[in-house]
């Protein structure tokens, strides 16, 4: 049965919620609701905490199966626990609601609300949030909550899949913000620049439509005051929420400013505390130069990959009393095929470097496991006017700190290449020894069999940076030692 936007009003004004009153629909609730009467494939919506995304979507699934001849609704979620929050609030609303209880059969034991007196597959259930479960079955309806939470897109892509196998068969996904360069940012940023149709629906809403899909966008600019809260509360767009349950909420003893950031806000944030590089102090230290000038002298900071990670080049041009200038991060991915990347791609990027910039020096990844001992001989013989200061394991800690130290005190300063800002701004630190003084660059997600999170977990420029740095100011030539654990 097709529904119309009034009776599906209607419809969720008899459902009756935990604190006993009827769901009633907020305005911006009904623009959701009509964009999904339309029929459109997927239905994307990005909006902060505790704004009743979940009420409604538990309330619009339970509507799907007592109007849909042969429902088959599926949420999932990174977990079955998140995924049984939808789940719960919709068996609450059969339990309070005469008209649903009569329809709708619970099975709580099996995660189903079932259609009374149908047999078959028709219903609404909780399913595993992997993809190798996902696959097989046939949905009319299927939800997706908290999306950035996935540890990638690859259940999604399951999921929407199959939509064209059932005719009108719709996709949901909620969230908040993610981390930045995940997949579901990525995702989302995609959506928001490059839909057909992008529309201001209010000072901080955007809705973004394409011929299979909506999106509607609540969220604070990257450069929004977080402290504001009547500009927090335009993106926040539930009545209940105001300026001032919003002060009293950020008021709490239990405040995190990446949590309100990520999930009141809706920002895309990283997490502040194991963080290498302070964001903030990066954004400032943008030269004042676009690029370092073709013809002057160069070192060059390598952190060496062949087959699972990448090789990595930065350059650094030092200016004297105006410091030090890092320019755009050459990141040479290997095949990721099970061969190595040719030693000759390495070489032609070095090469095309020193004929615009000369190379007189090389701070590099002096481990066994990059080739190090091979690639100082093989350094010092193709550049033989140049330094070769090698780095070697044993040549630990207090360099990544004189990296910070150059940044801020102001010496340090950066092109704002923008693969070179996100190897830094990914990069974690790593104790070394028991006094936590010295540390090593870590990535936040160690597994390489996940090539949906390389984006988040790629380091490489970030090793070669620190090397750059050190190979122009630092050294055992220079008076300090090498100073990074190298990976």
């Amino acid at each position: 049965m097709s529904l119309t936007l009034e009776q599906y009003r209607a419809i969720c004004a008899k459902i009756i919620l935990d604190n006993d009153e009827p769901f009633l629909l907020e305005p911006w609730q009904l623009a959701l609701a009509a964009d999904l009467l339309t029929g459109v494939a997927q239905l994307h919506l990005w909006v902060p905490e505790a704004n009743g995304k979940t009420t409604w979507l538990a309330a619009d699934n339970l509507i799907h199966l007592i109007s849909h001849p042969n429902p088959r609704a599926v949420v999932a979620a990174r977990n079955e626990k998140q995924a049984k929050l939808l789940y719960n609030q919709a068996l609450a609303m059969v339990q309070s609601t005469p008209e649903l209880d009569r329809r709708l059969d619970i099975r709580d034991g099996t995660n189903e609300i079932r259609l009374k007196g149908r047999k078959g597959n028709v219903g609404l259930q909780v399913i595993p949030g992997d993809e190798l479960s996902a696959h097989g079955a046939l949905n009319t309806r299927v939800t997706v909550d908290e999306v950035h939470a996935l540890p990638g897109l690859g259940l999604v892509r399951v999921l929407t899949g199959k939509l064209q196998k059932r005719p009108g068969a719709q996709y949901i996904g909620i969230s908040t913000a993610g981390e930045p360069d995940s997949e579901f940012e990525q995702l989302r940023t995609a959506v928001l620049t490059q839909s057909p149709v992008i529309e201001k629906r209010g000072p901080r809403c955007t809705r973004a439509s394409g011929p299979q899909h909506v999106a509607w966008n609540y969220a604070l600019e990257p450069d929004d005051d977080i402290n504001d809260m009547a500009l927090v509360k335009q993106a926040n767009p539930l009545g209940m929420i105001t300026a001032e349950t919003l002060q009293a909420k950020r008021d709490q003893p239990t405040w995190e400013e990446k949590h309100w950031r990520q999930v009141v806000c809706n920002i895309p944030t990283r997490d502040f505390v194991a963080r290498f590089l302070p964001e903030a102090e990066w954004n400032v230290a943008v030269s004042d130069v676009p690029e370092i000038p073709a013809g002057v002298p160069i070192t060059i900071g390598a952190d060496w990959g062949w087959i699972d990670d990448a090789t990595a080049i930065v350059p650094l041009w030092f200016r004297g009393d105006a410091g030090l200038v890092l320019g755009p991060a050459t990141v040479l991915e290997p095949p990721r095929d099970g061969s190595q990347l040719q030693p000759s791609v390495v070489e032609q990027a070095l090469l095309a470097m020193n004929e615009r910039n000369p190379i007189e020096a090389f701070a590099h990844d002096a481990s066994a496991l990059g080739g190090g001992h091979l690639m100082t001989e093989w350094l010092a013989s193709t550049f033989p006017k140049a330094m070769i200061l090698p780095v070697k394991p044993a040549d630990v800690a207090d360099a990544t700190g004189h990296f910070l130290e150059q940044l801020r005190v102001g010496a340090l300063k950066h092109t704002a290449d923008p693969t070179l800002t996100r190897h830094l701004l990914n990069a974690i630190r790593v104790n070394v020894g028991a006094d936590g003084d010295k540390f090593r660059l870590g990535r936040p997600k160690e597994s390489r069999n996940a090539p949906h999170q390389r984006a988040v977990r790629e380091i490489d420029a970030a090793v070669a940076a620190v090397l750059a740095v050190w190979g122009t100011v630092g050294g055992p030539d220079k008076g300090d030692d090498p100073f990074l654990l190298w990976l």
